[in-house]
């Protein structure tokens, strides 16, 4: 592709006033970045070589191509969203170049092709975007959805807490186990003997009862630490792990686990 250059030639530039040698380099330079789809650059050597200080039929061909420029120079307009919400506080790269340090809604001018966006925001996961930007198109919307702040760290389940609860559920089911056979032998004897029963079967009523109280206190004491243990820790990062234990109870055996996701 031919382009237009001044009349000067590579000797007569070098002694040309500085401003005028400034004049033909941004007018070559212009010329060759426009052709090659490079609207960005050209647009800034366009501008400085339709200058007041360059020659006028200099000036004219500059202002011409300028104009050429803007019409064809893409406008993109990056926003950022947090559950449906605009967010500012972005920062917005196109091909590794920091083009906007937090979002207030400008346009940014890009040339024409294929360009990929990333946008940052502090507590959220960067989000990268692909876009092919056409020739001409003006203020295309580039979106990207961004994750909420990373919820805190939860606290993990460790073998004090898991052995409080698993004594505070033995001594719940003790007291349900204890407290039910109590009960119904205490009525038996109500309505077959009172009162004169067998001491040995009141005995018996009463050792039931005794550790069904017994049990009760034990499992409110247990499960109370098991709360206030877990609660004093450090949160620490979820690792995926189980605990499991098993504590004797009336009639039988209560295993508890505890699940860390």
């Amino acid at each position: 592709m031919a382009f237009a250059i001044c009349a000067a030639t590579a000797t007569e530039a070098v002694a040309l006033p500085r401003d005028k040698a400034l004049c033909l380099e941004a007018y070559e330079s212009g010329q060759q970045l426009r052709a090659a789809g490079r609207l960005r650059a050209a647009r800034e050597r366009l501008i400085a070589c339709a200058a007041p200080a360059c020659p006028v039929a200099m000036q004219k061909e500059c202002v011409g191509w300028l104009a050429e420029v803007d019409a064809k120079q893409p406008t993109v307009v990056p926003r950022a969203h947090v559950d449906g919400a605009d967010v500012a506080d972005v920062r917005v790269t196109v091909d590794g170049e920091e083009r906007a340090s937090r979002l207030d809604g400008a346009a940014l001018e890009v040339d024409p092709g294929e360009h990929r966006f990333r946008f940052d925001r502090p507590g959220s996961p960067p989000v990268d975007r692909t876009v092919i930007v056409r020739e001409g198109e003006k203020l295309r919307a580039v979106d990207a959805d961004l994750a909420g702040p990373d919820a805190p760290p939860g606290r993990p389940f460790r073998w004090p807490e898991i052995t409080l609860a698993a004594v505070g559920a033995a001594g719940l089911a003790s007291f349900a186990v204890a407290g039910g056979l109590g009960s119904s032998r205490y009525g038996d004897l109500r309505s077959s003997c009172a009162p004169r029963c067998p001491e040995a079967d009141v005995a018996d009523v009463r050792t039931k009862l005794l550790v069904a109280d017994v049990s009760l206190g034990l499992a409110i004491a247990s499960l109370a630490s098991a709360v206030l243990v877990h609660l004093i820790r450090p949160r620490a990062a979820p690792s995926g792990t189980a605990n499991l234990a098993v504590v004797p109870a009336a009639g039988g055996a209560i295993g508890v686990a505890a699940l860390r996701f």
